[in-house]
């Protein structure tokens, strides 16, 4: 049995983590942190997980949790990093949803998020969590930085025809609100999403581009949409073929035997298709000289909680698959 910890787990990521663990039989939940709900029972603030009978503590108390075997760390950028030196100076495995970990060098991660790396001493020794990719490397790790949502949108589908591709990528994504955060702000108000869909952080100016970027060795030109949706993610990506290659074959091929990846050629694929499901789907459309590749996720479970857990699976032995959602829904 794997005894889990939740450090910010009363976000739209954290909430999704603790369903999928609650749920997971080779898991016990062994605490969750909440400032803002501390000392109330998780079933109280979600009555959906009243099966979890713990009591959120606060995030300082995390660190009185010495007996467990992983930490998920899913607060925001600049906040998380704290807790993942110290929980990795005590031997307990670290799995970081925030952006803190996400790139090697402190001063890659300066450029994109804007500010000095809280901790950068234990940067050396982060495996990327996409576990198709890296699997080897997930499952030795002691640390997983897991992916942003639009980029394992975007890696996923390009990591198999990165060499055979041209120069530079541009990404049309359009996500659910979720994607902001719990938070609300002025675009994520109900009155200004709703019926609604505006870009934002065009060109490249969001931040998940250095994701994209690292581990893929492209320029990526980005935009991204916002849904009147509560979730989900659909992005298109444009790509100038490098020659005669079938891209289709290549991405299915690299993929055989992964149980979340799903390749079609020429099919639409929906949004519905994924939701509350650990799926990624990537159609291509392709002739002899560009190629346009639509992929869909679940942003708060391929896109997160749900990778995180795979990625767990992985560390500690598991099957991958074990305590993850494969169906999406159609209608």
């Amino acid at each position: 049995m794997v005894k889990a910890g939740v450090v910010g787990a009363s976000g739209f990521t954290g909430y999704e983590l603790l369903r999928l663990l609650s749920g997971h039989y080779s898991v016990e939940i062994a605490f969750a942190t909440s400032d803002e709900y501390q000392g109330k029972p998780v079933g109280s603030v979600f009555p959906s997980l009243s099966h979890i009978e713990l009591n959120f503590v606060s995030h300082s108390r995390a660190l009185e949790f010495t007996d467990v075997d992983v930490v998920f760390t899913a607060l925001p950028h600049g906040k998380s990093a704290q807790y993942v030196e110290k929980f990795l100076k005590s031997g307990i495995r670290v799995i970081d949803l925030a952006g803190d970990s996400r790139f090697r060098s402190p001063e890659t991660f300066k450029r994109w998020y804007g500010i000095d790396h809280p901790a950068p001493f234990y940067l050396h020794q982060v495996v990327y969590g996409i576990p198709e990719i890296f699997n080897k490397e997930v499952k030795r790790a002691h640390i997983v930085a897991n992916p942003g949502c639009y980029p394992t949108s975007v890696i996923i589908p390009l990591y198999p025809i990165r060499n055979f591709i041209g120069p530079d990528v541009v990404v049309d994504s359009k996500s659910g609100v979720s994607g902001a955060g719990k938070t609300c702000s002025d675009k994520t108000h109900f009155v200004t999403v709703n019926e609604n869909f505006f870009e934002y952080s065009v060109g490249r100016s969001h931040r998940h581009i250095g994701e994209m970027e690292e581990y893929l060795g492209k320029e990526v030109i980005f935009s991204a949409g916002l849904l009147p949706a509560t979730r989900g993610i659909l992005s298109t990506i444009y790509v100038r073929k490098g020659g005669s290659v079938n891209l289709y074959e290549k991405i299915l091929e690299f993929y055989d035997g992964a149980p979340f990846v799903k390749v079609f050629k020429e099919t639409t694929v929906s949004l519905k298709a994924a939701l509350y499901s650990n799926n990624i789907l990537i159609s291509v459309f392709e002739d002899k000289n560009r190629a346009v590749i639509v992929s869909v996720i679940d942003n708060l479970i391929k896109g997160a909680a749900g990778q995180a857990v795979q990625n767990m699976n992985l560390m500690f032995g598991i099957d991958e698959a074990k305590g993850l959602p494969t169906g999406g829904i159609e209608i």
